[in-house]
Parts: structure tokens; C-alpha cells; sequence
């Protein structure tokens, strides 16, 4: 259960018209739920009494046929008040509460059916990867069977796109809109960033993140889902997933600002002759973003001679374990280094 302070925040982000969709998801529940009823009161009635429209996107027409029906309820009581304008101002509290959750139905379930938006459906129908391109910039590549719902327009405070399927998305900074990718019931929350996502029926989630960084949280989950991925880091949700921990992706790619999801080797840079493990494990961090761990002091101090260009990450590791008497493991967004004992 949220804060009150947290609700009056959210419910004033309404009014505002600055609320992301996962938010505004938080704040249908807390509706929803009947439990901040009094809260949501007195602030509507600030609202009211100090601006003179509240902000929905319900048609117009349906927000004036619910105020007369709800004006009209004989179910709806208000306090007598002496003061004329203050109990209508009740009574239009009362009623901006059933409108505002109609309200976020509504959007809501736009979102989940694109036919009741102007919302573009395509999806990719051949055999090869379809690159489509948006209005502000940002790249997605559409793998066969992908399905992306994206509205042909920007408009507001935040850019959302609805996808079933898999994607690479390079997404264009707009600092002041910020992107949502919605996959079921997992939302996210885009930084700035290149990253795959695989979007399967039976609510298999998988995201891997190539450059920039990304924020993955649940619907309905509030603020303690969210969980911040980073370059050559994946999070995969399924139906059995409670709490999924970030991990290393399969195969690590070096970091670049053009990202080529082929580009896995650090070229000539892997050449090494007497190169102490703490150098290159440097040099592994700054390439891929990928800490190295060594067990003891000593093992970092331990020299390698070799060639490792063009050769993945993990290969390199191998090779390198290898000549040192060494071994690796895969600890969620780390790799240890432990020195092999004779």
C-alpha cells in the first residue's frame, strides 16, 4: 500500500497532464482499491476550487454524459453545506473521482486494444528482419513474427510503443519524453539507449541491454520492482519468476555508440605481452562494462603473454584462466576470478 503523500503526488501528475503510463497504472489501482478515497477527495476539491478544468482524455462527450449521470444518481450523497458553491463543488469532487477512474480505464484499455486508438499495427510477415523507423528518430528492428503497435504521432510527456514478439530497439535521447516499450505486463522504461527484448505468448519476457541503460519494472508492482539494467546485462521474467536478478547476456558485446549486434571482440586491443590480470581486467571493464573479480591480491598480479584479438569474451577468458592456473564463474552482472589450487 503507497503513502498518502505518494497518491497526492500522483493524483496532482494527473491533473498536470505529466503522469508516465506507469504511473498512471499505479494511480488507477489506488483508485481502484477505494482505500484513498478521502485523500483523492480533498484533493480534487483543491483542484476545483483553484483551477477551473481537470485534465482527462476521455471524448468530451462521454465526460459530459457521466457528470449528468452521476448528478443525476440518487446513489451519490453529498454533505448539506450552506454554502451553495461549496457543496456543488462537492458534488463535481464526487464526480471528477468516477471520471478520473473512468478515465484511466479508459487509457488503459486503449493501450491494450489498438483498434480503439489511431495507433499503427505492423507486423513482420517475412522471413528477414524489417527495420522501421519513427518520428523522433528512434530505429526498431523487427524480427519475423514481431507485432509493434506505435502511435503515428508523439504527443504529450512520453513516447510508448507496444510490442509482442522480438525487437532491437536503438531509441533516440529525448530527455523530456521519456520512452515506454510494453510488453504484457512489464513495462520499460528507456534511457537513452540500444537493447534487444523478446516478447513471447506465454508471458516470457527477455531484455538485453547494448548500450545506454534501461529501467524494467512490472505493472502493479510500485516502485520496489523496478530494477535498472546496464550495457551486456539481460533480465528474464516468466511466469515462475517471483524476483528476477540481472545477469550477464550469453555473449558479451563491446560497448560502442553505434552498436552492431554482431561487434563481440575487442580486436587488436586483446594483444597482451606480460600484462599483469588486474590490467586486463581494466581493460575488460572499460570494453565491455563488465567487472572482474580476482579471489586474492596475488592472482591480479599474475602475468599473461598472448594473443586474444578477435576472439569473445569468454574465450579470451578461458585462454587466459588457462595459462595462469586460474578458473572463472558468472555471479549475476560479475565475473570471479579463482585461482585453481594444486
Amino acid at each position: 500500500m503507497h503513502t498518502p503523500e505518494y497518491i497526492q503526488q500522483l493524483l496532482k501528475g494527473h491533473f498536470e497532464g505529466s503522469l508516465s503510463p506507469e504511473d498512471e497504472s499505479i494511480l488507477m489501482e489506488a483508485l481502484r482499491s477505494g482505500n484513498y478515497r478521502d485523500i483523492m477527495g480533498k484533493d480534487i476539491l483543491h483542484q476545483l476550487e483553484t483551477s477551473s478544468s481537470a485534465r482527462t482524455s476521455l471524448p468530451p462527450q462521454t465526460r459530459e454524459r457521466m457528470i449528468q449521470n452521476i448528478l443525476a444518481s440518487p446513489a451519490l450523497v453529498v454533505p448539506i453545506s450552506r454554502n451553495r458553491r461549496r457543496y456543488w463543488i462537492m458534488t463535481a469532487a464526487a464526480a471528477m473521482i468516477v471520471i478520473i477512474s473512468a478515465t484511466l480505464l479508459y487509457t488503459a484499455a486503449s493501450r491494450k486494444n489498438p483498434a480503439q486508438t489511431d495507433a499503427k499495427d505492423i507486423i513482420n510477415t517475412t522471413a528477414e528482419t524489417n527495420t522501421l523507423h519513427l518520428e523522433d528518430g528512434s530505429a526498431i528492428q523487427l524480427e519475423p513474427g514481431a507485432h509493434l503497435s506505435y502511435p503515428p504521432h508523439f504527443t504529450g510527456s512520453s513516447r510508448t510503443v507496444r510490442l509482442e514478439g522480438n525487437a532491437f530497439f536503438k531509441i533516440a535521447t529525448d530527455p523530456g519524453r521519456p520512452f515506454y516499450v510494453y510488453c504484457g505486463d512489464i513495462i520499460t522504461h528507456v534511457l537513452g539507449t540500444s537493447f534487444h527484448i523478446s516478447a513471447q505468448k506465454d508471458n516470457a519476457f527477455k531484455i538485453a541491454v547494448r548500450t545506454g541503460k534501461v529501467e524494467v519494472s512490472r505493472s502493479g508492482d510500485g516502485q520496489q520492482s523496478k530494477i535498472m539494467l546496464f550495457p551486456n546485462q539481460q533480465l528474464t521474467y516468466t511466469s515462475n519468476t517471483a524476483s528476477p536478478q540481472p545477469t550477464l547476456v550469453d555473449t558479451p558485446l563491446v560497448l560502442t555508440d553505434n552498436p552492431d549486434p554482431k561487434t563481440f571482440t575487442a580486436g587488436e586491443t586483446f594483444r597482451f605481452k606480460a600484462a599483469s590480470l588486474n590490467t586486463i581486467s581494466a581493460l575488460i571493464k572499460e570494453k565491455y562494462g563488465i567487472d572482474i573479480v580476482m579471489d586474492k591480491p596475488a592472482l591480479g598480479k599474475t602475468l599473461f603473454t598472448g594473443d586474444l584479438s578477435h576472439q569473445p569474451l569468454y574465450t579470451a577468458l578461458k585462454i587466459i584462466c588457462l595459462s595462469v592456473n586460474a578458473g572463472y564463474e558468472i555471479k549475476g552482472t560479475k565475473i570471479f576470478v579463482n585461482t585453481i589450487k594444486m
